[in-house]
């Protein structure tokens, strides 16, 4: 019994093979746009984290700028007060000043501060403070103070929402271990770092 012989000229000349190749092609010209499509989406997601990323460190830069320009100013401001604060309170006064430009920075308006605890051994100063802002307005500052947690800490924090705003008590100690001037440097050191 002999073998057929395959006739390679009909295989070609059929026009089911002519489909079957037309729709490889296709298939594989869409997979390649698909793919085309999908790398510049992705691409395009990441120059816009990047735009995102760029601009929250510009604020955040303008803001670290903004506060070492109000920590020179509040120290200057104790040196025309040296004569009339008791020695011990020069750091509390530097400290609460720095505390007030941060709220301010992060839009939070204070409608009282005061010490609760003045520098003994430990050297701490706790502050607490009434602040009224947006939720996202706390939520920043409180995340900003964070990151100084080294020299920074929480005690006690109340929020009460009034109507589109929130007014915060807040307790924050600051660790004071050299004075004044190791506080606003160690701030400005984080801040560099940040």
């Amino acid at each position: 019994m002999k073998g057929k012989k395959i006739d390679l000229q009909a295989i070609k000349s059929s026009p089911y093979t002519t489909a079957v190749i037309l729709g490889l092609i296709i298939a594989l010209v869409i997979a390649a746009i698909a793919f085309l499509v999908s790398d510049i989406i992705k691409t395009k997601e990441e120059i816009v984290q990047v735009r995102i990323s760029y601009q929250e460190n510009l604020k955040e830069i303008a803001i670290l700028e903004e506060l070492r320009a109000q920590s020179e100013k509040a120290e200057q401001q104790l040196e025309i007060y040296k004569g009339i604060l008791p020695d011990d309170l020069g750091d509390v006064y530097i400290l609460q000043e720095d505390v007030i430009a941060t709220c301010n920075n992060f839009g939070l308006e204070l409608s009282t501060i005061e010490v609760a605890q003045v520098p003994a051994q430990t050297q701490e100063t706790t502050f607490v403070f009434n602040a009224k802002g947006t939720f996202e307005n706390i939520h920043s500052y409180m995340s900003y103070i964070s990151t100084l947690e080294q020299i920074h800490r929480f005690d006690a924090i109340s929020l009460v929402k009034s109507g589109d705003m929130y007014e915060a008590t807040i307790s924050l100690t600051i660790l004071s271990q050299n004075g004044a001037e190791g506080v606003l440097g160690a701030v400005i050191d984080a801040q560099t770092a940040a």
